[in-house]
């Protein structure tokens, strides 16, 4: 046998208690020729001055831990012998200790050579490596009963527990974004004046009741319950300032958290500005979803924006909006739902049993020009119309649908025609043929970006022929530059 081996096995022990071990041919050669002796010895890693072992055992200690007793197993047992026994040496005490913010990982070498008297030997090796786990604490508009906005949520949460992290939703809901089911308050600013308050609530009244008891309600609170982990409830700023959910990262996003047409991209919590100081802070994929700064609002998005550690947003076009308020080194991601694989939304589908094949139309405007394409499409492929939001034509089957039923609804259509980014998103995720429309209210920029990133800025018809392929190869380094950012401000590298 040569004196020495540089094969060797490596066994690695999570603190989940699971291990893989792979030992080399030689290694099992070398254990099994060594003379046999049914002894075993009990050598205190921690301890100097304790009896060592026989000279054909060495055994060294890399990294310092708390005090252990290794076995050293006495050559010549079998090689399954070897496994248990370094097994119950690491492996449980690994398991027994959790940590919830750095547990450890443990690497022990095993690997065959020969000591000073020729005799040939098993040297063990065993040290402590630190694996980032890190409490990450999001924030987002995830409960504002719209189908994005909560799958988005969901998607960046996932995606950090899937990588180790102890994350949760902060669940921040101040007045303005409380208000959707709520019976009486909620003024439109058209009739927010002492004499028209009292009219309007009272001809809202029955149907907000209506809604409030209604399907879409209970679902989108199902999803909530089931697939959104939550800390505490917040219902104003103050409040997260005086006892934010502790973390080591807070992160701002995904979604329109900037958008300063809406008091959410006016509100300071979508900022971080709540985090304590020497935490770190940073955005993932922030939209402003404009095409220019409001100029009310850029000197506080300006000292805001500027107080965080890292800066990405969604769109390229939000890069051009940083630059306008003096804000240089942020990066441009990709939506959270697209940092899970397609699998894994199917997982998430509801599915929906229908006869007839048909199409959805997801439209916020009423636009006459997605109508015109859905009744032609229709008719020329022979689809029912089928509406997420009520329209005056097809009927609004998904209407009533939550953010997982709406997945079973687009996974099944055979078009989707919308003016929605996250239909957009999960028709590009799910390879379902469709056409994408701008809207009125000036918010074009995410899916005309989108769609550039896609390679499909020029499509003009929801069954013009797609090559998925090549869409899916263009996110596919679009993702792998966005997990590289996370990486970067989780500490993973």
């Amino acid at each position: 046998m040569p004196s020495s081996c540089s094969e060797s096995a490596i066994i690695r022990i999570r603190t989940s208690g699971r291990a893989t071990c792979t030992f080399s041919p030689a290694a099992t050669r070398a254990s099994q020729s060594l003379y046999a002796r049914r002894r075993c010895w009990r050598v205190p890693l921690s301890s100097p001055g304790t009896r060592p072992p026989p000279a054909s055992w060495r055994t060294e200690r890399t990294a310092s831990s708390s005090r252990r007793t290794m076995r050293a197993v006495p050559p010549g047992l079998p090689l399954s012998c070897v496994i248990l026994r370094v097994w119950r040496i690491f492996a449980i005490p690994a398991a027994r200790a959790t940590t919830p913010t750095q547990p450890r990982q443990k690497s022990c070498t095993v690997s065959c050579s020969r000591t000073g008297n020729n005799k040939e030997a098993l040297s063990v090796r065993s040290a402590w490596k630190e694996e980032p786990l890190m409490r990450v604490n999001t924030i987002t508009c995830h409960d504002v009963y719209n189908v994005g906005a909560a799958l988005q949520a969901y998607a960046l949460c996932r995606y950090l527990r899937e990588r180790g992290h102890d994350a949760h939703i902060i669940d921040y809901k101040p007045d303005y974004l409380s208000g959707h089911y709520r019976l009486w308050g909620g003024v439109s600013p058209r009739f927010d004046r002492p004499g028209l308050r009292l009219a309007f609530n009272l001809a809202k009244f029955p149907g907000r009741a209506a809604a409030r008891m209604g399907r879409r309600k209970r679902n989108f609170d199902s999803f909530r319950r089931t697939y959104l982990p939550l800390t505490a409830r917040y219902d104003s700023f103050a409040a997260l300032c005086a006892e934010p959910p502790p973390a080591d990262v807070y992160l701002a996003g995904s979604d329109q958290i900037w958008n300063t047409l809406f008091p959410n991209g006016r509100d300071p919590a979508f900022y971080l500005q709540f985090a304590p100081a020497g935490v770190t802070r940073a955005s993932y994929a922030a939209s402003f979803a404009m095409d220019a700064v409001d100029p009310a609002w850029a000197e506080r998005q300006r000292a805001w924006i500027g107080a965080l550690d890292y800066v990405s947003v969604r769109e390229p076009s939000g890069l051009a909006l940083l630059e306008q308020l003096g804000i240089t080194g942020g990066e441009a991601v990709m939506d959270p739902v697209f940092l899970l694989p397609a699998a894994a939304w199917r997982e998430l589908v509801v599915p929906v049993r229908r006869s007839k094949p048909y199409l959805l139309v997801y439209d916020f405007d009423g636009s006459p020009a997605i109508r015109a394409a859905a009744e032609q499409l229709a008719a020329a492929h022979g689809c029912e119309i089928v509406t997420v939001l009520k329209l005056p034509y097809g009927t609004p089957d998904a209407a009533d649908a939550g953010p997982d039923g709406f997945l079973g609804w687009l996974a099944g259509a055979e078009y989707v025609l919308s003016n929605s980014f996250h239909a957009t998103a999960f028709s590009l995720i799910l390879h379902r043929p469709f056409m994408t429309y701008g809207r009125q209210e000036k918010l074009n920029s995410r899916m005309r970006d989108l769609m550039e990133i896609a390679g499909l800025p020029g499509r003009k018809r929801a069954d013009e022929p797609a090559d998925w392929d090549r869409v899916d190869e263009r996110l596919k380094l679009r993702i792998a530059a966005s997990e590289a950012y996370l990486s970067r401000v989780l500490h993973e590298s």
